[in-house]
């Protein structure tokens, strides 16, 4: 399984794929984790991404404490 990450940069507002990993160490910038799966238009899913399917609309979220990813589905529609 490969590792997969992104980057979102607050202070321009866009999102960049990391094919080299740099610790960007800073409040402005945020490294989201793929899943190594992909939506149902070929899209690359990543921890903090906002889904939507036959359940609802969630944001992918990691557990820590358990090691996996989930959709929180808090988000009201």
């Amino acid at each position: 399984m490969e590792l997969s990450f992104r980057a979102w940069y607050e202070d321009s507002k866009s999102m960049t794929p990391l094919h080299h990993m740099l610790w960007l160490s800073d409040n402005h910038t945020v490294i989201m984790r793929g899943l190594n799966i992909s939506d149902s238009n070929n899209n690359d899913i990543y921890e903090g991404d906002i889904v939507k399917d036959h359940i609802g609309v969630g944001v992918v979220e990691y557990n820590e404490q358990y090691a996996y990813f989930r959709v929180n589905y808090k988000i009201t529609t």
